[in-house]
């Protein structure tokens, strides 16, 4: 018998998402090819930039993505800062921090508090990583 739950998404739910923009902040060109085939696979459009500097001037220029996966850790301006800068100029973006390593609920926690909605890691499952993001534009949307 199916059951409900907010985690327990349909197939076509969580492979969908058209009308959704999405911009990956990776400075590591396998990683955005990885996920923007993802992605794209999922008819999301997505923007890509390898900073934070090209983040905030995308944004600055009036690009209004629904999400931004952001790496943490990336040359000139990282995730950190640019999560503080985002929530001065923009504060309703969703954005994920995307790192390379698991974090427990502690350093979530601490994520959360910065400004981030929530995190997910490098080293994920496709269907993990397609429900996180999911969840991220249903709690918006």
């Amino acid at each position: 018998m199916p059951t409900s739950s907010p985690f327990n998404y349909s197939e076509e739910t969580k492979s969908d998402f058209s009308g959704k923009h999405i911009l990956i902040a990776d400075d590591e060109p396998i990683n955005m090819m990885v996920i923007s085939k993802m992605l794209i696979a999922r008819k999301a459009t997505i923007s890509k930039a390898v900073n934070g500097n090209e983040v905030l001037q995308m944004l600055e220029n009036g690009l209004k993505p629904d999400l931004i996966l952001l790496d943490i850790k990336m040359p000139e301006l990282d995730g950190f800062m640019t999560i503080e800068q985002i929530r001065q100029q923009y504060p309703t973006l969703i954005v994920l921090a995307f790192t390379a390593s698991f974090l427990d609920e502690e350093s979530e926690q601490l994520l959360i508090k910065k400004g981030f909605y929530g995190s997910l890691s490098k080293s994920f499952k496709p269907d993990i990583f397609y429900t996180r993001i999911s969840e991220a534009l249903e709690a918006f949307f």
